[in-house]
């Protein structure tokens, strides 16, 4: 079983996101979004290689969709897996 680890920008994609639906919908929404998005990253815990492979974009690299907002993107180490970013529908990155 791989655990799961983020990186700073995908914990600063978190809090990013759930200050932009706490704003628009109240933090109660925005706090059971992050939850189900949480068990959505820990079925890769038992199923790391569950995402599409996007091997064009980085080495290793491997994206899971969320509820058609937010993209979840990965890599798969030994025992690992390293939360690169969390993209969200509506918020511009950098």
């Amino acid at each position: 079983m791989h655990r799961i680890e983020f990186t700073p920008e995908a914990r600063a994609d978190l809090t990013a996101i759930y200050s932009f639906i706490a704003a628009d919908a109240g933090p109660t929404r925005a706090f059971d979004y992050l939850a189900r998005m949480r068990r959505r990253w820990e079925i890769l815990e038992a199923f790391p290689q569950a995402g599409k492979a996007r091997e064009d974009l980085a080495p290793k690299l491997r994206i899971l969709g969320f509820e058609r907002r937010a993209t979840i993107a990965y890599t798969v180490e030994a025992d690992s897996i390293r939360i690169q970013r969390i993209l969200y529908a509506g918020l511009a990155w950098r």
